[in-house]
């Protein structure tokens, strides 16, 4: 079954006082955001004057897709909309059931947590997030709804982006890090996470990747000890097996 990815933007992080600003939706085939507030004459960040209608056709793709996937969108995203938009138990529950959510998946199975951004950086995207959720409350604050948009959209396609990979290396926790040096990794034992057709989790401790050198690739500053240009592909003839669990939605 094809992934329905999704993002968020708010004005905060509590969802009893704070807003939904913008929701982006991707497909390969294609793409939606939705605009639910606005300014005022006075600058301030109010719902949008067709909020209701926006709202109801936003759960309506919730409702319809096949498997939903959001960056930390179990913990996060589908919260607090569920409370921001007033949504029945059951129906969010629906939601939880069908989700495929890489940093949930990480977190529950390794105690790992990382940003989007430092996923992206570790698996050799040559692209990066344009912003942080700080940014997007500040445009919101602003009323730059156009940035707001793009930038919540491009989220939503990066999310795509890594939920459709088969093996991602995932980077090392908040406390390595920290203690690290802010090195997203260790180079001699990289844990890597193997997505399965029907989006089963299964885990594997490697080494670093084989990287190629290919003319014209931005350089990875995550990987920049070794050598840029650069592409990353992640082949590791003897990996260690490791199986964590496999109870995500099949």
């Amino acid at each position: 079954m094809s992934l329905f990815c999704w993002d968020i933007e708010t004005t905060g992080f509590n969802p009893k006082k704070e807003l939904v600003t913008v929701a982006a939706c991707y497909t390969p085939h294609r793409q939606t955001v939705y605009q639910f507030a606005e300014s005022d004459l006075r600058g301030n960040v109010v719902k949008i004057h067709d909020f209701i209608e926006k709202r109801e056709a936003f759960l309506a793709e919730l409702d319809d897709a096949p498997i939903l996937a959001a960056f930390n969108g179990t913990g996060f995203d589908i919260p607090f909309i569920a409370t921001a938009f007033e949504v029945d138990p059951t129906r969010v529950m629906r939601w939880m059931m069908k989700s495929f959510d890489i940093f949930e998946a990480a977190k529950r199975a390794t105690g790992r947590t990382f940003s989007l951004n430092t996923l992206i950086g570790l698996n050799g995207f040559n692209t990066a997030k344009t912003g942080s959720g700080a940014d997007a409350v500040l445009q919101a604050k602003a009323g730059k709804w156009k940035e707001l948009a793009s930038y919540c959209a491009e989220d939503a396609r990066l999310t795509y982006e890594i939920s459709t990979r088969k093996r991602l290396a995932l980077p090392e926790g908040y406390a390595w890090r920290k203690k690290h040096n802010d090195r997203d990794h260790d180079p001699n034992k990289v844990l890597f996470m193997l997505v399965g057709s029907s989006y089963q989790i299964e885990f594997e401790i490697g080494t670093l990747p084989v990287v190629s050198m290919i003319p014209g690739l931005l350089p990875n500053p995550n990987m920049s000890h070794l050598g840029s240009p650069q592409e990353v592909l992640w082949e590791d003839p003897t990996p260690e097996r490791q199986h964590y669990f496999k109870d995500l939605p099949q």
